[in-house]
């Protein structure tokens, strides 16, 4: 009985953590999605990767905002038949609510975001 009861434990635990990562990998396209529209003002790109790493707490170095709940983002996608990096890092504020921190591609350099974090002094 302890085994059956351990293992319908495990499977939960397994589905729940499963669907976690699932939900964090599709937020993590949408909002690289959303910044290559947006910031980058491309569109008919395909995105083939995204690596999502939870970061520690920091703050800008200029005005001493505390970003709480930060996170980065590496990503890849495909745009005119070529294969771009992209760099973000982000803090999330709450439902559809978040704060580029820092952003870069290859495709178009001159459009970053490199907001100063104390973290890079």
């Amino acid at each position: 009985m302890k085994k059956i009861y351990l293992g319908i434990l495990t499977l939960i635990a397994v589905l729940f953590i499963g669907g976690c990562s699932t939900n964090e990998k599709a937020d993590d396209e949408t909002i690289v999605e959303s910044v290559l529209q947006q910031q980058y003002k491309i569109d008919n790109f395909k995105i083939n990767d995204t690596e999502s790493k939870k970061m520690p707490k920091d703050k800008n170095a200029s005005n001493g905002k505390t970003y709480d709940d930060v996170h980065l983002i590496k990503a890849n996608f495909t745009y005119k038949d070529r294969i771009f990096d992209l760099d973000l890092l982000y803090n999330y504020e709450g439902g559809e609510n978040y704060t580029i921190l820092y952003s870069y591609t290859d495709l178009d350099k001159e459009n970053s975001i490199d907001v100063p974090l104390e973290s890079k002094k």
